[in-house]
């Protein structure tokens, strides 16, 4: 039964924890956490890739919220969060591994 609340997607990680990254990335290049940062920004592109295309996850929250509908769904986790993660991801690698 929907609770009268639609879903909220947590836009703090494009706007807040993505660019935290990219700059503690670049201000550790080449250290060891420089490169666990990009790893974490990695490991959570795969996990805003994998909730945007799992059509259990949409229909989980659908059922909460049925005026969300999957172009929607898909659009905001992979624009919003998958995007800006490979983003931060591509420019860890670059930072780490490219040539300084």
């Amino acid at each position: 039964m929907p609770n009268g609340h639609g879903f909220s997607f947590p836009y703090g990680f494009s706007f807040v924890v993505f660019p935290v990254l990219a700059v503690a990335i670049a201000a550790g290049r080449g250290a060891w956490w420089s490169i666990l940062l990009t790893v974490v920004a990695g490991a959570l592109t795969a996990a805003f890739t994998w909730e945007g295309v799992s059509r259990n996850e949409f229909e989980n929250i659908r059922r909460n919220d049925p005026t969300l509908n999957r172009i929607t769904w898909v659009f905001n986790w992979l624009f919003f969060f998958a995007f800006p993660g490979l983003l931060t991801t591509l420019w860890g690698v670059a930072a780490n591994f490219g040539k300084h």
